[in-house]
């Protein structure tokens, strides 16, 4: 028997010889009489590798990808997460920039313009996130502070105000963001009807005729917020800009 191998690979090459002889006298119950009988046996086995630690060249291929991959995914989590942190904190910024309306409306702001250029630039994961974080950052200081007048925190208007700016902007910057390769303007146009069709039901259906006790045909002072869409205009010049310094056309997919 010999065995050999390198590099944690083993060959083995078995050769052997069994070798049967018949006894020299007849055996009544041995009908070979005393003839004998020699078999001769070779192994050959091919070299296999056993050793799973050792290093091949496909296997290291292997481990190559899944390593990029793996760092890729990493790499793209936190780039994600980074910039919906950076935005969030953009369109806060800019819903601070307000102009207060009476009770029970809230104000128009500039977040509008931060959820159509974020949306469409960065994807609709960042701009939902960033839509639904910022405004309701920026809400909260601006109610605290009094530059929205009506809806301080305690105040009975101030949770409604906040819910409807949570489930208006964060899907708001999703549709945007989902339907930009279809037309920026419109999924802009889109995203701001559904903003307004979401304060409206809200007010409808809750705000003025159970929380206020008023008729709820005041909702239909919601309608007000298809204003938002004067920032379409900006946002688009915004976004020519960034798309000319950067050399992309959708930052998220380059």
């Amino acid at each position: 028997m010999r065995a050999q191998g390198a590099g944690g690979a083993r060959g083995t090459w078995l050769r052997g010889r069994l070798i049967c002889r018949r006894p020299s006298e007849p055996d009544p119950d041995n009908a070979g009489g005393g003839k004998q009988l020699s078999i001769r046996v070779d192994f050959l086995s091919v070299p296999l590798v056993t050793d799973s630690s050792v290093a091949t060249p496909e296997r290291d291929r292997t481990r190559s990808v899944k390593s990029e991959g793996s760092s890729f995914v990493g790499r793209n989590r936190v780039t994600w997460i980074t910039q919906s942190a950076v935005m969030s904190a953009l369109v806060a910024v800019l819903t601070l920039v307000s102009i207060p309306l009476p009770p029970p409306l809230s104000a128009i702001n500039l977040g509008p313009a931060g959820i159509f250029v974020v949306s469409v630039f960065l994807g609709p994961r960042v701009g939902s996130i960033s839509g639904l974080l910022g405004s309701a950052i920026g809400f909260t200081v601006a109610a605290t502070v009094g530059i929205v007048g009506g809806a301080a925190p305690g105040s009975v208007l101030f949770p409604v105000f906040l819910f409807g700016l949570i489930v208006a902007r964060g899907p708001e910057g999703y549709v945007i963001g989902t339907l930009r390769r279809k037309s920026e303007i419109l999924a802009m146009v889109l995203g701001t009807i559904y903003e307004t069709l979401v304060f409206f039901v809200i007010d409808f259906f809750y705000t003025y005729p159970i929380l206020l006790g008023m008729d709820r045909g005041f909702a239909f002072l919601d309608l007000g917020t298809l204003i938002d869409l004067v920032f379409i205009f900006p946002a688009v010049v915004v976004l020519r800009y960034l798309r000319a310094q950067m050399g992309t056309r959708y930052y998220d997919q380059q």
